[in-house]
């Protein structure tokens, strides 16, 4: 049973949440600009809270604001206070001056855990960088007064704000906005989201904006305007719970990286790029890696002429049975690394279009392929490959493989590069002369009890030895 001394403290805590919402208008020059917000000590470490606020980017001195705690004026303008643990204080300024930026202005308070902004004039403001980042306790934010009207930078504005349940920005005019940079990043609690009245017609990069939204479910973005936007970088990456996104509407003329934009969207089944014109696009690394429940992706309408980097591209794509690259121009290419490893369900892959002239790195490309049973790369040219490492690692059910086109004579390092294809019988190799120092460290071990190894007369001896060093029993054919 409770002590009349713990109810007492139960019913002022109850005072102060609900004074903090219902706080009377202050009027200063006939001025209201205040805001409101309750904290709790979160800090061990001898009982003392971290900041409640960050005014040190704002441009103010000690008389352009009052502080008050619990209604008491404080001499000493400071963000730091000394909470006592487990206590819940109200804490209001009040400024003497509109301000024309918010960046950084509560970031990293991570013991505040409601915020009221009703009477917060922010009509002058046009940077609201990191203005709620790292408030990683908040619970409850009050944003339907907040004028966004001038505002041009939203980066990070709610960047790790893990305890956010709602959002409401039914108040946000956004059509001067050209950065939302990783706005809403890290909102781990977020279930919905609802940006359907978005202006964002001036937005050039929408990198991270959702990135780590891991309850996010849904999203609306038919009426998106992405015009302008040049970077999508992890736009979507670690939504989790993201089943489907339809992007038909998205205008991806001018974007020019679009690496990991679909990162670890493990739960999403359905996406529609129709639309999507990659013309620009310069960096496709990792784009829908660890996207395990994507069956099928239709990526026909893809313009690849300028992309340089694909590794990582499908890696972990575990469900995906199969893809269609066709339409894919690799000759600016120089990373294939990892592209497709651990696509455990894909059994055949045609690249006989791709251009691989300037391609350095295919270490890893399809590691763990266990289900490729055949695989087309008539037209691969090694020209500039430097590491082929792993790349054909654990491919168990690949049973022979055609690399008459694949040069040997830049690589450094083509270790364990067939290691454990245990069903491979066949393998043909033209240009297989290696330059001194290569690594060839099991480079052919776990191959098929009993095969042939198809080279060119008089050529290839520093692979022909490693090969029948760890393959007794195969015959060499010349040709």
């Amino acid at each position: 049973m409770y002590s009349l001394k713990k109810w007492k403290n139960i019913i002022n805590i109850l005072i102060l949440i609900i004074y903090s919402f219902n706080c009377k208008e202050i009027e200063q020059n006939n001025l209201i600009n205040e805001f409101t917000g309750i904290y709790i000590s979160t800090n061990d470490k001898n009982d003392i809270s971290n900041k409640i606020f960050d005014l040190s980017s704002l441009n103010l001195s000690d008389i352009d604001y009052q502080l008050y705690i619990n209604e008491t004026l404080q001499a000493n303008s400071s963000n730091n206070f000394p909470f006592k643990k487990d206590i819940l204080y109200n804490v209001r300024i009040i400024f003497n001056k509109l301000l024309n930026t918010t960046n950084n202005m509560f970031n990293d308070c991570i013991s505040l855990k409601y915020l009221n902004l009703s009477l917060f004039d922010t009509s002058q403001v046009t940077n609201m960088n990191k203005m709620f980042s790292g408030c990683s306790s908040l619970i409850s934010i009050d944003l339907k007064n907040l004028n966004t009207e001038k505002v041009i930078i939203m980066d990070d504005m709610f960047y790790y704000c893990e305890s956010l349940l709602y959002l409401d920005l039914s108040s946000f005019n956004t059509i001067n906005v050209i950065s939302m940079e990783n706005m809403f990043g890290g909102c781990i609690s977020l279930t919905s989201l609802d940006i359907s009245y978005f202006n964002t017609k001036n937005v050039k990069s929408m990198a991270w904006l959702f990135s780590s939204c891991k309850s996010l479910t849904s999203l609306n973005l038919l009426y998106f305007n992405t015009r302008k936007v040049t970077t999508m970088q992890s736009m979507f990456s670690n939504c989790y719970s993201l089943i489907q996104i339809d992007l038909s509407s998205f205008y991806t003329e001018n974007v020019e990286n679009m690496e990991s934009m679909f990162n670890e969207c493990s739960s999403l089944i359905l996406l529609n790029l129709r639309n999507f014109n990659t013309r620009n696009v310069i960096n496709m690394n990792s784009m829908f890696s660890n996207c395990g429940s994507l069956i099928n992706i239709d990526l026909s309408m893809f313009n690849t002429e300028k992309v340089k980097t694909m590794a990582n591209m499908f890696s972990n794509c575990n469900s995906l049975k199969s893809i269609d690259l066709s339409s894919f121009n690799t000759k600016q290419v120089r990373y294939l690394s990892n592209m497709f490893y651990n696509c455990i369900s894909l059994d055949s892959i045609d690249l006989s279009s791709f251009n691989t002239g300037r391609v350095v790195n295919t270490g890893n490309m399809f590691n763990n392929c266990v289900s490729l049973k055949e695989i087309n790369l008539s037209s691969f040219n090694s020209n500039s490959l430097e590491y082929s490492y792993n790349m054909f690692y654990n491919c168990l059910s690949l049973t022979s493989i055609d690399l008459r086109y694949f040069k040997f004579d830049n690589i450094i390092n083509m270790e364990t590069m067939f290691y454990q294809c245990k069903q491979m019988s066949y393998l043909l190799l033209d240009n297989c002369e290696l330059k001194d120092g290569s690594n060839l460290n099991s480079a052919f071990l776990g191959l098929n009890k009993n095969g042939i190894l198809k080279v060119p007369k008089d050529k290839c001896n520093k692979i022909i030895n490693e090969f029948l060093s760890s393959n007794i029993n195969w015959n060499v054919e010349y040709f």
